[in-house]
């Protein structure tokens, strides 16, 4: 299904949005071939506009909208009013900018209400006071993930809204096809891609995530924006992908695309052949084969445990591997813990290793780098218990 032409020239933007989420390294999106970026938070964005704008990228801004799951009542008349005159400024702040293109009321604010009628009207009401305001440039909602029950909701008590902004993973494969089954007949954009989340994925006995390997990363980034995203233009504005920097969620490698070091990771050569259809003049290692005797059951602390990687450079430039052993993280946002003396001995691309002392869940991670500012990640959780 294709939406009416006339409709999407009407609103569209003046660009297939070629984006990824992030404030950091924006000469290196902007080389990449991208276009764009997603700031998920408009309260402090004056410098982040700046830097993209000197890059030649635009904006979506995603504006402040409350969230009843921290506490914002969206069945109260004066808390609605405030926040739309709070909207309205934010809009005002930036409206002149010349980066903004689009706007988002909020970010996955259905988030465990999208039953509640309060909160699309609310939206609704936002909607229509911001294209009131500002009229050429789209509004639209950012949804995490998308359901016929939030179409109809949007459908129904939202009608100024522009277009939606789907945040989706696994999901991303089969977008296209349920939103014409939902009978959504406006446009719409990816505003998150990537890998398989941590929640998607296959868990080992004790409930620890398998996080795919750098090389599986790269071939979702790639085939997903081939297939349901640029495929599905001109209904798809395009999109944003997830995470263009460093970022601590799930574990410390899983959906940034650089390390907290800079090196590049494979999921930035992937965009940058999406976008541009060339891939960057030096590639990223690739990690082939992790093979250990920690995966599948627990070890015993203090035991004697071993690893072995393979990788290839695409340059044949010269490769260095490093192996270290981190506790599983706890929370998102925080650095895992280094549990130093647990690598015992490295012999080439083989590593042995001396399990904790202490009982829990870890990981055993291993970095390969080029040298020339690009590498490769893998790790494998695994857990002590005395026995």
């Amino acid at each position: 299904m294709i939406l009416a032409l006339a409709s999407l020239l009407a609103i569209a933007p003046p660009f297939f949005v070629k984006g990824a989420v992030g404030t950091e390294r924006l000469d290196q999106l902007s080389a990449a071939g991208a276009n764009a970026i997603r700031i998920v938070d408009a309260r402090n964005a004056a410098e982040t506009l700046d830097r993209a704008n000197a890059n030649g990228l635009r904006a979506l801004v995603t504006l402040d909208v409350g969230q009843a799951r921290l506490g914002f009542d969206w069945s109260s008349a004066d808390q609605r009013r405030g926040q739309r005159e709070r909207i309205l400024e934010q809009w005002e702040r930036y409206a002149a900018h010349p980066a903004p293109f689009m706007w988002s009321l909020g970010s996955e604010v259905e988030v465990g209400y999208d039953a509640d009628e309060n909160l699309w009207k609310g939206l609704g009401e936002l909607a229509e006071a911001l294209k009131a305001k500002d009229a050429a440039r789209p509004v639209i909602l950012t949804l995490a993930e998308v359901t016929q029950a939030k179409v109809d909701a949007i459908v129904r008590f939202c009608p100024k809204v522009d277009a939606i902004g789907v945040n989706t993973y696994a999901g991303l494969a089969s977008l296209p096809q349920r939103l014409e089954t939902y009978g959504w007949k406006k446009p719409w954009l990816v505003t998150e891609f990537g890998p398989f989340g941590p929640w998607e994925v296959a868990k080992t006995q004790w409930g620890a995530a398998r996080e795919p390997m750098g090389q599986q990363k790269e071939d979702i980034y790639l085939s997903n924006y081939l297939r349901s995203i640029e495929a599905s233009r001109p209904n798809c504005w395009g999109s944003f992908a997830f995470y263009w920097g460093h970022r601590y969620e799930g574990t410390p490698t899983w959906f940034g695309l650089f390390l907290p070091t800079g090196e590049r990771l494979g999921g930035v050569d992937a965009l940058t052949f999406a976008w541009s259809r060339k891939w960057p003049a030096n590639r990223c290692p690739r990690i082939f084969y992790l093979d250990t005797t920690i995966d599948q059951t627990p070890v015993a602390p203090g035991s004697e445990q071993s690893a072995v990687v393979v990788a290839f450079d695409p340059d044949d430039d010269p490769l260095t591997i490093k192996w270290e052993v981190r506790a599983e993280m706890t929370g998102d946002g925080v650095e895992p813990k280094l549990i130093y003396d647990s690598i015992s001995g490295k012999i080439g691309n083989q590593v042995q290793i001396r399990a904790p002392l202490a009982e829990g869940a870890y990981r055993l991670v291993v970095v390969v780098t080029d040298g020339k500012g690009n590498a490769a990640t893998a790790n494998v959780p695994f857990l002590v218990k005395g026995g």
